[in-house]
């Protein structure tokens, strides 16, 4: 008799950082630590990555995010970008008088509305907003490739929390391997018409760039129904809008509604005769509300308002059948224009929920992030935007700390930075809902309103108010020496010409994410008046001092602080070996570098291609060209602080980073350590 099989493993393990959810916002966590040779475990309940549907749009915000890791051509070769926007709505000349008897008897004119067609109300360019979109595994597999590329761990597949405690020195986290028998089968709903009518299933575009095979084949991670103790000094909750991370939280609840409007999706291949098909388009119709989305590979995303009973009434339908509701939905609201499918790649229903978590920290020990912080419709294609800024935020803040270089004070900014986003996010969508869903009381002005509004929500014009990272403009930085320069907001970008070469650039395209601080300094005219050259050279010495002065946070670069230096002359006019070290800082085995001096004209040309300098840094920061300015910008581009090039105001930078760096100390033999903190442990 055969002996029986011995029992599941049991292992313990530590690690720096376990990010539970393998989603868009804890997959930027992973690859983002793993750029920052930060140590951690990604765990995930699902067997298999999104292998299609799902979030699908990218703001310009998350697109300079994108670039800023080298990723940015995925989406350029795989995605759509957007090119015009449309709000199509209902023919309002088909509204008609007709008499009536009023209560009275007399006969008055009452205007009725007739069931008919729609048409176009207005179109814009949203080209220049450097919009796009592809679907969700596409954007899962790019984290996924970037993060093997910088050596990072491997998605732990079908592997779930069970139990969590957190103490003062780190996060006790149970976690259980599933068996293959008990993951869900994974759903792509990629399908084909076929001439009778029915449906045949289709693989999908689930392979995406080719590049993670293992990850689109439903597999668990380790043995089967093992189990793990993981002693991790932080944890990110990551794990979606039902997130298991936060139900464990005492007095963690989610804030808000579910509303009455329910919505079909389906991506497909359209053949229609609607002319706007390839815009981004709102159709507020009798009928109901559609969003159409065009996609990659041809397809188009239709979101479509259903009956508002509906998810109630389609408990018992089949795929076929609901497919066919959606679309007969879509055709309805799109009268007289017509709508027809042979390929779907994916379809949904679902039902408005705008809800936002009312703490996304605790005891700065365990964090929230995307769906697990904010639940809300997808017509403002806000969401996995936002989820991924929220680890973009929260990574290179747990990679200082780990390294000694910040105090573990700054992880509470997390939530003061990113709750009001949250709160923000879900009062947009709620306008949204109300405004586009309203059927028969469509009004045209109001969502051009509320698509503005959208607009000012992408990221690029978001201000964190002061803390301990963002000095406050009235007690400890200087605004006024560069008013566009926000601080609290992400640096603008605007062109530029290397000082070597002349080569044009852009400075905002300069602040790579690889946990580096930026001091950009603006030096004015250093041509025309050599007082400005000598006096940002004075400053070189404790510029240079400064660079050195704290750790890095990343494995990969010795120093914390990169120096970049901008003057409003042409980069003819000035010889780059009249810069002091600190802005031409030289290395015993990569020379020089070229890449920090900048200019804004080349010759009579300016960065932005006219005669005068109407752009370029000075012009467009508005940088005073006597004093010149100096900003502080955090790894994350957000402007932290702004002054005068002068000695008084580096002295106030140097004072403003004192109260969240952590200071070397010095010890026995005049050799210098780095302060140890209990948080970091």
């Amino acid at each position: 008799m055969a002996s029986p099989p011995p029992p599941p493993q049991h292992t313990d393990s530590q690690t720096d950082v376990l990010i539970i959810g393998a989603g868009p916002a804890g997959l930027m966590a992973s690859m983002y630590l793993s750029e920052l040779g930060i140590g951690h475990r990604i765990i995930d309940a699902k067997g298999t990555r999104t292998l299609n549907g799902r979030a699908d749009g990218f703001h310009a915000r998350t697109i300079e995010i994108w670039e800023s890791f080298g990723m940015a051509e995925r989406l350029r070769r795989y995605g759509c970008e957007f090119g015009e926007m449309a709000i199509w709505g209902f023919d309002k000349s088909e509204d008609v008088e007709e008499e009536v008897e009023g209560e009275d008897g007399k006969k008055k004119k009452k205007k009725k509305k007739k069931k008919g067609g729609i048409l176009r109300y207005s179109r814009r360019d949203v080209a220049g907003e450097k919009n796009g979109l592809m679907h969700q595994g596409f954007i899962e597999a790019a984290f996924i490739e970037a993060a093997r590329q910088r050596g990072g761990p491997r998605v732990e597949r079908g592997t779930k929390p069970t139990a969590i405690e957190v103490g003062d020195y780190g996060v006790v986290t149970e976690i259980r391997r599933a068996t293959m028998g008990e993951l869900e089968a994974p759903r792509t709903g990629a399908h084909r018409v076929l001439e009778d009518g029915s449906l045949q299933a289709e693989r999908g575009y689930i392979d995406c760039y080719g590049t993670d095979a293992d990850e689109i084949v439903q597999h668990v991670s380790g043995e089967e129904g093992s189990t793990e103790t993981i002693r991790a000094k932080y944890v990110i909750g990551s794990d979606g809008a039902h997130s298991w991370v936060r139900h464990q939280l005492p007095d963690f609840r989610m804030e808000g509604d579910n509303l009455d409007a329910v919505f079909g999706v389906l991506d497909i291949i359209p053949l229609t005769d609607f002319p706007d098909i390839r815009m981004t388009c709102s159709i507020l119709s009798r009928q109901g509300f559609i969003l159409v989305v065009p996609r990659e590979f041809g397809m188009v995303r239709l979101y479509v308002q259903l009956p508002d009973d509906y998810s109630k009434t389609a408990k018992d339908r089949d795929d076929k059948a609901i497919c066919a509701e959606i679309l007969d939905a879509a055709r309805k609201s799109l009268a007289p224009y017509t709508m027809d499918y042979k390929y779907c790649d994916w379809w949904t229903i679902y039902r408005i929920g705008q809800r936002v978590a009312n703490h996304c920290s605790y005891q700065d020990r365990v964090f929230l992030a995307g769906d697990a912080i904010h639940t809300h419709s997808p017509k403002g294609g806000q969401g996995q935007n936002v989820s991924q800024q929220d680890t973009y935020n929260l990574s290179w803040k747990l990679a200082g700390v780990l390294r000694n270089q910040l105090s573990p004070a700054v992880l509470s900014t997390y939530e003061t930075e990113r709750i009001p986003v949250a709160r923000e996010l879900i009062s947009l969508d709620r306008d949204m809902a109300r405004v586009l869903t309203a059927r028969a009381n469509g009004d045209e002005a109001e969502a051009q309103r509320v698509y503005s509004r959208a607009m000012k929500t992408n990221g690029n014009h978001l201000i964190y108010e002061p803390n301990l990272f963002i000095a406050s403009p009235d007690t400890s930085a200087h605004q006024q020496a560069a008013p566009g320069l926000p601080i609290g907001t992400r640096l603008a970008g605007t062109p530029i010409f290397n000082q070597s070469n002349g080569a044009p650039n852009n400075s905002q395209s300069l602040l790579k994410s690889n946990g580096l601080w930026r001091l950009c300094v603006f030096a004015g005219d250093v041509s025309r008046n050599p007082s400005h050259l000598s006096r940002i050279n004075a400053l070189g010495d404790r510029i240079a001092s400064l660079a050195q002065r704290y750790p890095s946070a990343s494995a990969k670069h010795s120093k914390w602080l990169q120096v970049l230096l901008f003057h409003s002359a042409s980069v003819h006019d000035v010889e780059i070996a009249a810069f002091h070290d600190a802005f031409f800082p030289p290395d015993p085995v990569t020379g020089r570098d070229y890449f920090t001096l900048f200019g804004d004209r080349l010759e009579d040309r300016a960065a932005g291609g006219g005669g005068g300098a109407k752009e370029g840094t000075h012009a467009v920061y508005q940088v005073d060209a006597e004093r010149g300015a100096m900003a502080l910008v955090r790894p994350d581009q957000v402007v932290s602080w702004v002054g005068y090039a002068d000695p008084e105001d580096l002295g106030m930078l140097e004072d403003f980073l004192r109260g969240f760096m952590i200071p070397p100390v010095q010890v026995g033999g005049g050799e210098t350590e780095r302060s140890d903190s209990p948080q970091a442990k």
